[in-house]
């Protein structure tokens, strides 16, 4: 893997570009867990098949005093006919709030489409002290609905 970053602008304000090339298995081998099933159905002596895909990051900070708002887009490209767009914003105000609402739409390599919303608040408190809230609502291709909250308390030290 590798990855390629331009910020043109600081404190996260102006035009940030990523691109970020990955191939090969994972060095802790962390595919294999979600892939044990479909292993068992490759013939033995069969090819195997290398993973590797491109994420392109795009946003654009703009920012006034302690507000940051940036309106981000992602492309994830996969050695596989598998697609995955994210499209949201991102704003932060001082060092410790920030609100993140973001849109998913996911191409499977069986040409399904599962579509998202991400919604996350975190707060930073003094010492260290950190609190992430998130919810999500997702439609997978067979039209069923999940729902999800996450909750996650953290310290920095």
């Amino acid at each position: 893997g590798g990855s390629v970053r331009l910020e043109t602008g600081s404190g996260g304000r102006g035009l940030s570009l990523s691109v970020q090339p990955t191939w090969g298995a994972t060095a802790s081998r962390a595919d294999q867990v979600w892939s044990q099933s479909a292993a068992a159905t490759v013939p033995a002596g069969a090819p195997v098949q290398r993973n590797g895909q491109v994420n392109l990051n795009v946003g654009y900070g703009v920012g006034w005093e302690e507000l940051l708002v940036t309106p981000y887009g992602q492309f994830t490209l996969t050695n596989s006919p598998a697609r995955t767009y994210r499209l949201g914003g991102r704003m932060s105000v001082g060092p410790g709030v920030t609100l993140n609402v973001e849109g998913v739409r996911e191409e499977t390599a069986a040409q399904l489409v599962n579509q998202g919303l991400r919604l996350q608040f975190g707060l930073g408190l003094i010492n260290g002290v950190r609190f992430n809230l998130e919810g999500t609502r997702q439609k997978n291709a067979a039209e069923a609905l999940n729902h999800g909250v996450k909750l996650q308390i953290g310290l920095d030290f």
